[in-house]
């Protein structure tokens, strides 16, 4: 029978012992790892809590809530949206071959795997209650929203009355700057019909012409950050569609800074228009038919911008609902 030299059983044993010493080390990198996802889940959970807390009341401080109020929730949503994405981590990282969940209580961890709702251990637990606290606290919040946005749309509806009665078609109306004559400045407009009369024109009082501009450009603006936002949230709807759980912080992130990139833009549009009719009481007689045919082009065309800004969003909620709830949670809750 053949034999091993004491040459070759060395060399066994230290293959063996280095193997060995490479697993332990595995185990221990997964622990740090599961540690670090945890830390970063308990400090979401926390900020998330008292972020949405904070937000009720501030909702309900004025009737309808201010724009700026409103929007803010979306610094919660970060926080439940990067905190869900950081407890699939860590199930991930505890569902390794490797892992030592027995370890987990003595380094004052919470068991992510373990769903019990008795007998979890002190740590799970309050994961657990964080957890079910913030889902609570974002309901009130999401509710707060909900009621928040719809004075909001009933406040804006009536003031609108008035305006949405005049039977004006501006479906093919064109609006151009063009110079005068004599090297002035005006604004020519046609294609537009009120209660069936075609209104045409020119248009040459400075200060309308000069806030037309004003409105035109930010409506431009507002549109290039739509066609932006539009790629961003299409590309993640893609991820979501062909590997969800391929999807990121990172890609959500970029998704939503889009989405306030357009926001930014809506408010400042809607300033600008705001603007135009304010100009449009100081406008000549002879030419007040044609201003407010701008006026309402103006508001028409920032209208259907506001309505695709509020797709990508509902299109964002979404794909927030289908990522969040794809992850299994500690709890059902």
């Amino acid at each position: 029978m053949p034999t091993l030299s004491l040459k070759s059983i060395l060399a066994f044993g230290a293959l063996a012992g280095a193997s060995a010493v490479a697993n332990i080390q595995s185990r221990q990198d997964s622990l740090q790892q599961y540690r670090t996802q945890i830390k970063e889940l308990n400090k979401y959970i926390a900020d998330g809590i008292k972020c949405y807390t904070e937000f009720v009341p501030q909702v309900k401080a004025s009737n309808p809530p201010k724009r700026t109020v409103l929007k803010s929730i979306e610094k919660c949503n970060i926080l439940y949206d990067n905190g869900a994405i950081k407890l699939r981590d860590a199930h991930r990282t505890a569902q390794a071959r490797n892992f030592q969940s027995d370890k987990l209580h003595e380094m004052g961890l919470a068991n992510v795997l373990d769903a019990r709702l008795e007998h979890q251990g002190e740590y799970t637990r309050k994961l657990q209650e964080a957890l079910q606290e913030l889902h609570d606290r974002s309901k009130e919040a999401v509710d707060a929203f909900d009621a928040g946005t719809n004075s909001t749309i009933r406040v804006a509806l009536e003031l609108k009355k008035v305006a949405e009665e005049q039977r004006i078609d501006v479906s093919k109306a064109k609006i151009e700057r063009k110079s005068s004559a004599d090297g002035g400045p005006l604004i020519e407009v046609a294609g537009v019909l009120v209660a069936g009369v075609a209104v045409f024109g020119a248009i040459t009082y400075g200060p309308f012409i000069e806030a037309t501009t004003a409105a035109a450009e930010g409506i431009e603006a507002l549109d290039t950050a739509i066609e932006t936002a539009t790629s961003h949230v299409s590309a993640t709807q893609n991820a979501v569609t062909t590997d969800l759980n391929s999807v990121t912080i990172g890609q959500l992130n970029q998704a939503r800074q889009a989405l306030e990139e357009v926001s930014i833009h809506v408010e400042a549009a809607h300033d600008n228009v705001d603007a135009l009719h304010a100009v449009l009481a100081e406008v000549p007689e002879a030419e007040a038919d044609e201003a407010n045919v701008v006026v309402h082009v103006k508001a028409a065309e920032l209208n259907t911008a506001i309505g695709q800004y509020n797709n990508l969003r509902a299109a964002l909620m979404q794909i927030r609902q289908t990522v969040v709830q794809s992850i299994t949670p500690i709890t059902d809750i």
